[in-house]
């Protein structure tokens, strides 16, 4: 058999995701392994080969499901995963890599094997991400100086819970356990970390690290920025494409390469090694180094390289297969491709089986699989062309006809345009790499040297950047979508791989191979438009999503029509709450657009996320209130607005008629004066009315817009309050509550949150009022449900994976 890998690891996945659902898969595994062996063995011995095979593959699928439900449940039990602290500790360890470099904050990963808190001391050991916040001259220069290998001090605040908690979302521990992380843990700065002793002479990550650091030293001092204190955008661009460091590359710019479909050529991954081996074999060619030698030499460098770029996963997937293809052909003169990924993949799956539900994981196999598979086919349709273009353009749709399905299932993307800028991209990439080197390399013989060279290389790296914004001025080409449903994507791989069996020489073999064609397109086109109707709500559904410390309501009214107020957001860093919480929780609603898009006042916790939201969906039309003309969140949120978009400032009085529901702007007063500042009392507030049952939406007002409600509006009574200001004790006063007279309330608050919010006082006058109360920081998303004549209450917090369920009669 050419390719005996393939059905391994194909068993082995197969095995890994059955023992991940299995309730008892460590014992079902381990008996289904051991009966496979010993029936295996038998049929050796009565010399029946295929039998032997089929039970050897049975055994490599009980491996799988063993394997996979083992490191589950390890990680599930482990005990520095369970470990709960509200407050600082001190965490002792070894740092596993250098630090990493953000917007005003470092990454460290440490391998701890200490905990002390309140001077109690516990031996426990696991992976864990800090997050030291801080990015001042000495707090920088401080961390620059730890090496991995070094043992470190960190008095840090482990994260009170992991990540956000919405409906459908998967667990922030689903996504440290791809990362093999037990925590994560925050310090407020790098002074509270502490290096007790460095690392040994002779680990050669250290040799490694300290090469990447003189590296990235010298790429900031050859690419300094105009004010001489930073990095410009080409040295960026470098140190990404050349060593994975991408803190320094500005949000913009990753946004763009994410929607141009050229993400992946400066996160380091098989293009990159490539290339690498590529400029290293020219060279050891030159030298006249024998074939065997040399791809030796080739295996041993690139392991170094993998260790000076960090061993980051993408990293490790491609050396892997490129050492063992270089392995294969220092023992053997015929090597298949596709039996050394195969090779590759099972070896890392057994290594660590959760991998198979990582992107990158799947993206990285997905297209050189189909590299290896369609592009010979695809290139053998082409016509003769100049450059090597026709190996280019055949590789670049076999790639693109495999990482389709994951691209949109798991990023919600669609690139078309990915296909054409490719056939550049990678050419000039090569280039970039190529006078990076180079400028690396003369900078250490002389300062004025590197300079000189950096302006060569300026050309590729503008060059490719301008690629990347080619498609943010054609949008139909790069484009978010919901994530297709599981029939769609199976279809897609079935019909995908069905385009390989032979077409076979008569009419009847043509006409079912053309059949074969059809369909496939058919089901491509079903991913990429993803033509099925959003959620329908069979009455007023409204959810409040938890962003944090921040707000955002999506308001989905009978029928399909939606509305989301507020987006959420935070007021710093890379973190866009609208692109990473909001816009993955409605495209879980099957939502391709947004009928109204409302901004109740522009401060960065509620008008923040709504700028990707305005990005990635088709919005119908959009409410704001008057700000500043020079606020920077305003004119923000403007710029993500299509020019088509209608914008609306409904004022108080103002009544529509959505779908049956009665949604009245309540506050502000109607005025076309632009304010000073942007005020928490110019919040826009809106009542919902369906049948009996109303809901009010009070956004960040205090107690003196609540008093102005009181006087203006002689019925506001609601069975559901959205307790303003994130429940601060400035807001939701007593004399609001008598007016309002809620049956329940909902406060959007952070956990953990730096304002202590919400306040006591507020707590205790719902709980005086005989209000139900529940908290997003607490209960994670709450959605409220009405068919006009009750309440409906869910919340994503989960007993046992499935919510509680309570139902609250209106008395309106």
């Amino acid at each position: 058999m050419p390719t005996p890998f393939l059905p391994v690891s194909v068993c082995l996945t197969a095995g890994i995701l059955c023992g991940r659902n299995m309730g008892n898969g460590v014992l079902i595994g381990s008996l289904l392994l051991a009966a496979s062996l010993a029936c295996g063995w038998l049929f050796f011995g009565l010399r029946r080969n295929a039998l032997v095979a089929a039970f050897l593959l049975l055994a490599v699928f009980s491996l799988g499901a063993l394997r996979s439900r083992q490191a589950h449940s390890d990680y599930l039990n482990h005990p520095l995963r369970l470990l709960c602290m509200p407050d600082y500790a001190d965490f002792e360890g070894r740092l596993a890599r250098s630090p990493s470099q953000g917007a005003g904050k470092t990454e460290l990963i440490v391998l701890v094997d200490g905990v002390r808190h309140r001077k109690r001391f516990r031996r426990l050991c696991g992976r864990v991400r800090f997050i030291v916040l801080g990015d001042t001259a000495p707090e920088v220069s401080l961390l620059r100086r730890l090496r991995p290998g070094d043992r470190v001090n960190i008095s840090a605040r482990l994260s009170a819970r992991r990540g956000f908690l919405n409906f459908g979302q998967a667990a922030s521990d689903r996504r440290l356990e791809l990362q093999s992380l037990h925590q994560t843990a925050f310090s407020k700065s790098a002074l509270l970390v502490t290096r007790t002793a460095e690392g040994s002479k002779l680990d050669p990550r250290r040799w490694a690290a300290s090469l990447r650091r003189r590296l990235l030293d010298k790429i900031e001092e050859v690419f300094r920025d105009s004010r001489g204190s930073g990095l410009n955008e080409t040295g960026a661009v470098l140190e990404a494409i050349l060593l994975g460091e991408r803190g320094h590359l500005h949000p913009d710019t990753l946004r763009s390469l994410r929607e141009s479909g050229l993400f992946h050529l400066i996160a380091i991954s098989g293009a990159h090694i490539a290339v690498f081996s590529g400029l290293l074999h020219f060279l050891l060619t030159a030298v006249r180094i024998p074939r065997r030698a040399s791809a030796l030499l080739l295996i041993l460098f690139l392991a170094f390289y993998a260790l000076v770029v960090e061993g980051r996963a993408s990293v490790l997937r491609a050396v892997i297969m490129s050492s063992l293809y270089l392995l294969g052909r220092i023992l053997w003169r015929d090597v298949r491709l596709l039996n050394t990924v195969s090779l590759s993949a099972f070896l890392l799956l057994l290594w660590h089986p959760m991998s198979l539900w990582e992107p990158g994981f799947q993206l990285t196999f997905a297209a050189t699989i189909s590299i290896i598979l369609f592009a010979p086919r695809i290139l053998r349709k082409i016509p003769r062309l100049p450059l090597r273009l026709p190996e280019l353009i055949a590789a670049s749709l076999a790639a693109h006809l495999g990482v389709t399905p994951v691209l949109a299932a798991a990023f919600n993307r669609v690139v078309l345009s990915g296909l054409v800028l490719n056939l550049a991209a990678v050419p000039l990439m090569a280039a970039v790499m190529s006078a990076g080197y180079a400028v690396l390399v003369a900078a250490h013989i002389h300062p004025l040297l590197g300079r000189a060279a950096g302006w060569a290389v300026k050309i590729p790296v503008q060059a490719f950047l301008l690629l990347s914004r080619l498609p943010g001025q054609t949008p139909p080409f790069s484009y978010r979508l919901p994530s297709p449903p599981p029939i769609v994507l199976g279809l897609y791989v079935l019909l995908l791989l069905s385009l390989l069996f032979p077409r076979g020489c008569k009419g009847k073999g043509r006409t079912a191979a053309g059949l074969r064609l059809l369909l496939f397109l058919a089901a491509f086109a079903a991913l990429a438009a993803y033509p099925f109707p959003a959620r329908r709500s069979p009455g007023l559904r409204v959810t409040f999503l938890d962003v944090g410390q921040g707000e955002a309501i999506l308001v989905e009214f009978p029928g399909r029509k939606k509305m989301l107020v507020d987006g959420g957001g935070l007021p710093g860093g890379d973190f866009d709450v609208g692109e990473s919480v909001v816009s993955p929780c409605l495209w879980r609603a099957g939502m391709k657009g947004v009928d109204i898009l409302v901004s109740t006042h522009a401060h960065s916790d509620h008008i923040g996320g709504l700028c990707a939201v305005a990005r990635n969906f088709r919005v119908g039309e959009a409410w704001e209130t008057a700000a500043p003309v020079d606020d920077a969140w305003q004119r923000r949120f403007r710029r993500s607005l299509r020019l088509s978009v209608p914008v609306r400032r409904p004022g108080g009085g103002d009544a529509f008629f959505i779908s049956g529901v009665l949604v009245e702007v309540l506050h502000p007063p109607a005025s076309d004066a632009a304010p000073r500042d942007v005020d928490n009392e110019s919040s826009l507030v809106l009542r919902l009315t369906y049948g009996r049952v109303s809901m009010l939406l009070t956004s960040d007002i205090g107690r003196d817009s609540e008093g102005w409600l009181i006087r203006r509006n002689s019925f506001l009574e609601s069975v559901v309050l959205k307790a303003a200001h994130h429940g601060s004790d400035t807001s939701t006063t007593a004399e609001f509550l008598e007016q309002v007279r809620p049956r329940m309330a909902v406060i959007s608050s952070g956990e953990g949150n730096a304002f202590g919010l919400p306040g006591r006082a507020v707590l205790e006058r719902l709980r005086r009022a005989g209000v139900r109360v529940f908290r997003t920081d607490l209960d994670g998303a709450v959605e409220v449900s009405s068919d006009g004549r009750s309440v409906q209450v869910r919340t994503a917090a989960r007993i046992d994976d499935r919510p509680y369920l309570i139902y609250i009669e209106s008395e309106a």
